[in-house]
């Protein structure tokens, strides 16, 4: 009746509709159908004794249908590693749910060890799904079983994961201790893998949440090469790119975006040098973000968009996304711009990743300003200043006053696009901002500059004195003009900050002095 047909070459005979297939199995009573899976999990595992990570999905399916949970838990973790191997996240999650599921429904078909080792498994999927609020809420519940288990190794690496998340989901304050204390378990046992793994995630908290002083600066580059030499030795190329990224990326956010691109060409170096497709994709990711820092906008998309064609994972694909939509907007491809970082923001919302929102929250409000909403793109940056000193991150807090005086100076000036019916779509800024347009542009960039001398930044800072000259030369107030004008050439020429250099050089060359 070709029911059932064989495939010669694959050695496999299979049901012609998966729907009858699925029909035969349920008329089955449960016994015979688990006495069954078990016959043919018995077949897989005699015919792939030695090849079984590749039956290990099939074998998962079948003892999962039986009551040999002790077997089925070993092949769901074995089916989960190896879809994890090739960042098939959702099987890979799917995976190790099921075990952690079964071994809480039948307790003792795994030990404790195995359970916690599954419980690493699922938090490393839930970090490259940048899942941070599932992974800080799964781990911490099973922290006190992982202390009760007297094994220092997977204690340090769970505090690793737990503290790291805590960072990246902007609550250093909680994962700070938790890092420091697997780094002192790491250093006293001798663990390496995990000294490596605790220096690149303390690089990244020093990034965004450390005082930003020139110490600060010294310590990520420091952190980031004691990780970057213990990944090497090891040949752990996660740990080695995540800490390659760092020196570029910190000098992104601290205004210096030519010698971040320099630093981002050792990510490219480093995949040719092992073959490692992730390096490669993550030198795009920090190319695309110093591009945006110096005006090219269009490499910054370019870049950005390289990455999301490689990305394997979306936490990878999460930041050249924002890169792109903060490039977008600033290339008068603003409603798309603004698109993708709502889009981000949303995911950020239901995920966690609070760090991102912070790194370029402003970017959003200015992205509204230039799109025509004013008010509510100056009232998302007002916040988005309000949430940094929440956070007690300073210099994030500056970088949204910046945006800010750098909208109101373009109020103040004149060259912003205030149309007719942006007016009408915003009379509260319009009737309210736009006379002391100037005043508040000076009273939100004299901090801004405060700021950014204290933290080294020049890029940021050239920019806010490149506005505060030409609010002075606004003002007739030429001396004080030509000195903050001057000063900006300076900072720009000598950081290779070709645009803001540019700029201030036309600005000088309308003072008449």
């Amino acid at each position: 009746m070709e029911v059932i047909f064989s495939e010669p070459q694959a050695g496999e005979y299979r049901f012609k509709s998966a729907l009858l297939q699925e029909a035969v199995v349920q008329s089955l009573l449960s016994a015979r159908r688990a006495e069954l899976h078990h016959r043919v999990a018995e077949a897989l595992e005699k015919k792939f004794g030695g090849q079984i990570l590749e039956v290990a999905a099939a074998l998962a399916d079948h003892y999962g249908a039986t009551a040999h949970a002790e077997k089925a838990v070993r092949y769901m973790r074995l089916a989960g590693e190896k879809a994890l191997r090739i960042y098939s996240l959702d099987e890979a999650e799917l995976r190790f749910r099921q075990v952690i599921e079964l071994i809480e429904r039948v307790p003792g078909c795994a030990d404790d060890a195995f359970f916690v080792d599954t419980l690493l498994n699922v938090s490393r999927v839930l970090y490259y799904k940048a899942h941070f609020n599932a992974l800080i809420e799964l781990i911490s519940s099973h922290l006190p079983l992982v202390e009760h288990l007297g094994d220092p190794g997977r204690l340090g690496r769970f505090l690793f994961e737990l503290g790291y998340a805590h960072c990246f989901n902007a609550e250093p304050q909680v994962g700070k201790p938790l890092l420091e204390r697997a780094l002192a378990i790491a250093e006293q046992n001798g663990d390496e893998r995990l000294v490596a793994y605790v220096a690149m995630a303390l690089m990244w908290e020093h990034m965004y949440w450390e005082p930003p002083t020139a110490r600060t600066r010294e310590a990520v580059r420091a952190l980031s090469q004691r990780a970057v030499s213990i990944g090497r030795r090891l040949d752990d190329r996660w740990v080695t790119v995540k800490a390659l990224m760092g020196p570029s990326l910190d000098d992104v956010m601290y205004g210096r975006p030519a010698r971040a691109r320099r630093e981002a060409l050792r990510l490219f170096e480093y995949s040719r040098e092992t073959g490692d497709p992730r390096a490669r994709s993550m030198g795009h990711h920090n190319l695309a973000w110093a591009d945006v820092y110096l005006f090219d906008y269009a490499g910054a998309v370019q870049n950005a968009e390289e990455l999301l064609r490689s990305g394997l994972s979306p936490i990878d694909r999460m930041g050249a996304e924002f890169a792109k939509g903060i490039a977008l907007i600033f290339s008068k491809r603003t409603d798309e711009g603004v698109a993708l970082l709502q889009r981000i923001f949303a995911q950020i919302e239901h995920k966690g990743f609070e760090q991102l929102r912070y790194s370029a929250d402003a970017m959003l409000g200015l992205g509204l300003v230039i799109k025509g909403e004013w008010s509510r793109g100056v009232r998302h940056i007002e916040q988005s200043i309000e949430r940094a000193k929440a956070r007690n991150a300073a210099y994030i807090a500056a970088l949204g006053h910046f945006a800010l005086g750098e909208v109101y100076t373009q109020v103040a000036l004149g060259e912003a696009d205030v149309k007719l019916r942006t007016m009408l779509a915003n009379p509260g800024f319009v009737f309210g901002s736009v006379p002391r347009a100037a005043s508040k542009a000076r009273a939100h960039l004299e901090p801004a500059v405060a700021a950014f001398r204290a933290a080294d930044a020049p890029a940021f800072l050239a920019w806010s004195l490149l506005d505060l000259g030409l609010l002075a030369r606004r003002r007739k107030k030429l001396p004080e003009a030509q000195a903050l004008l001057e000063e900006a050439r300076q900072i720009s020429q000598a950081n290779e900050l070709d645009e803001l250099a540019s700029r201030s050089e036309a600005a000088l060359s309308k003072l008449g002095m």
